[in-house]
């Protein structure tokens, strides 16, 4: 049920968390990067890193309990 709940978490924490930081990254013109467009793009890489966790915390929850289900 946890896996599942951390699998499900992906959505919300990208439509809510990372779309925002993503929009004003795609409306920032080439010419205009500097010092926001840096900060934002290690913003956007922190939390991507945060939802890979996410992902990868459900898989490892998901093969611990096949490895307790199956006594492997």
């Amino acid at each position: 049920m946890v896996g599942r709940l951390l699998r499900l978490a992906n959505w919300p924490f990208t439509m809510l968390v990372i779309m925002p930081t993503n929009k004003q990254l795609m409306t920032m013109q080439p010419e205009d990067a500097g010092a926001e467009s840096r900060h934002l793009l290690r913003l956007w890489s922190s939390l991507h890193g945060a939802r890979s966790a996410l992902g990868s915390a459900a898989a490892l929850l998901f093969a611990c309990s096949l490895l307790i289900t199956y006594q492997v």
